[in-house]
């Protein structure tokens, strides 16, 4: 996608688990080395009889490095099942 960005999609199918997850990361932010960003959507089903137990998640974060062995990261779960 230019800039450093990337997309990434992923699908895992059973006849349990399944799931679809899409991420982009953002590197860069705010023109700082140190600073990325990285948005995570997905969408899981599992399906255990009796019953079938859909649910979707949205992740957006913020992550900062200090150094190489010292990071922090913001985030937020917005989830629905």
């Amino acid at each position: 996608m230019g800039g450093g960005r990337q997309l990434t999609a992923t699908m895992r199918y059973s006849n349990i688990d399944s799931n679809a997850r899409v991420t982009l990361t953002q590197p860069w932010l705010f023109n700082s080395r140190a600073t990325s960003r990285i948005l995570d959507l997905g969408e899981d089903i599992q399906q255990v009889p009796p019953y079938t137990l859909p649910g979707t998640r949205f992740l957006p974060s913020i992550r900062y490095s200090f150094s190489d062995t010292t990071k922090a990261f913001i985030a937020y779960r917005l989830a629905r099942a």
